[in-house]
């Protein structure tokens, strides 16, 4: 969750997030990224931002997409993931044709 992080530091923390997912040393994604290996360590601490090109070259480098690489809002344990999935129920709790659609979502998995 974003905790009023900025965007350098919620933009490299997901970088290393899904870097560490793939098991990649940092040096590596930098070289596949094609950027040098102290830029990517500015980058995964926050310290810079990058261009566009480099953000896709990074996306490419972890085999995500850029929507991906971008979305800071991803829970980081089973309890913030719960209270994710809560948090969306409760809004839609008074929309019957919405809980339906959940239903039969849920219903394809159950």
């Amino acid at each position: 969750m974003s905790d009023g992080k900025n965007l350098k530091t919620l933009f490299g923390l997901r970088v290393a997030k899904l870097r560490n997912a793939k098991g990649i040393s940092q040096e590596h994604l930098a070289e596949l990224a094609d950027i040098g290996p102290r830029m990517m360590s500015r980058i995964e601490t926050g310290a810079s931002f990058t261009q566009a090109e480099t953000i896709e070259n990074i996306a490419r480098a972890l085999d995500t997409s850029i929507q991906d690489l971008l979305r800071f809002d991803e829970p980081d344990n089973k309890e913030e993931l719960l209270a994710a999935i809560n948090q969306k129920i409760n809004f839609i709790q008074n929309d019957t044709d919405k809980l339906k659609l959940l239903d039969e979502i849920l219903q394809k998995f159950f």
